[in-house]
């Protein structure tokens, strides 16, 4: 079960990153962002664009 988690979080972390310049992107970085440790969380966070990233969504995440 663990292998199964484990390769669910590398394909979700492989999506956002292949989306990181859309609203795909920025959504299921959203929606992962407490299931994907926060160091890589950082360098996606970092990535998206100015207008995804400065959305109400991500407050938290910028405080």
């Amino acid at each position: 079960m663990n292998e199964l988690i484990k390769e669910d979080s590398i394909l979700n972390i492989q999506r956002i990153e292949r989306n990181i310049d859309n609203l795909v992107g920025a959504y299921c970085l959203y929606i992962q962002r407490h299931s994907i440790n926060k160091e890589t969380f950082q360098k996606l966070f970092e990535r998206l664009p100015k207008k995804f990233a400065s959305s109400k969504l991500f407050d938290d995440v910028r405080k």
